[in-house]
């Protein structure tokens, strides 16, 4: 795959089994966003396919609404809402009712330790709490993929811990979580680390 005459993904294969966690470890622009992004449906590789339970996908429309979830380094939150609105509106997106939504939102939040913050705007919390306030909304859908760009950037290492630490225990209810990052604490975390230098996938550790 390239943008603008530059190879940013060259023969990338990646295969991550249900329930697993996996760490794409790399500097910056080694391709590992975009990686993310093709594992999303976000972005379309020039060939190759990106397969969810052995189906061959193209476009999300294949997939049930909230089927995959995201986690970024920038919360994305809306500043005035209330914490528990910001992580429902995701669930409502996947088209769960709203006594649904609000059911599986208020479980999330109490999973990632934000129970106490339900009434809370988003702008009162600190950037740990924000961080895990996007994963309770990644997780709120129950989607079968996660995927997590650079989740703990800018965070310290006491909330870089807590969300590695929420990352695995989502995958322990059958989810796949895939990271990209280049924290080693993180990738530590994962079951596997694969490593990324100039869009090729270049050594697979299991932890």
């Amino acid at each position: 795959m390239s943008f603008g005459g530059r190879q940013v993904l060259s023969g990338a294969s990646l295969e991550v089994q249900a329930g697993e966690t996996v760490a794409v470890l790399g500097p910056s622009g080694s391709g590992k966003t975009t990686l993310l992004s093709v594992c999303g449906l976000l972005l379309r590789a020039d060939s190759g396919s990106v397969r969810i339970d052995g189906q061959e996908v193209t476009r999300m429309s294949q997939l049930r609404p909230g089927a995959i979830g995201w986690v970024l380094q920038q919360s994305n939150s809306f500043p005035r809402r209330t914490v528990l609105d910001n992580v429902a509106l995701g669930s409502l997106a996947a088209g769960f009712s709203h006594a649904e939504s609000q059911e599986l939102s208020e479980r999330a939040l109490t999973d990632v330790g934000l129970s106490g913050r339900l009434h809370s705007e988003a702008r009162e919390l600190s950037g740990g709490e924000l961080q895990r306030m996007c994963v309770a909304r990644s997780i709120a859908a129950r989607p079968k993929l996660i995927l997590a760009d650079e989740p703990t950037g800018g965070l310290d290492e006491e909330n870089s811990r807590h969300v590695a630490s929420l990352l695995r225990q989502v995958s322990s209810t059958g989810a796949t979580v895939v990271v990209a990052t280049h924290d080693l604490a993180l990738a530590q975390a994962c079951h596997r680390v694969v490593e990324m230098h100039k869009g090729r996938l270049q050594i697979e550790e299991s932890q």
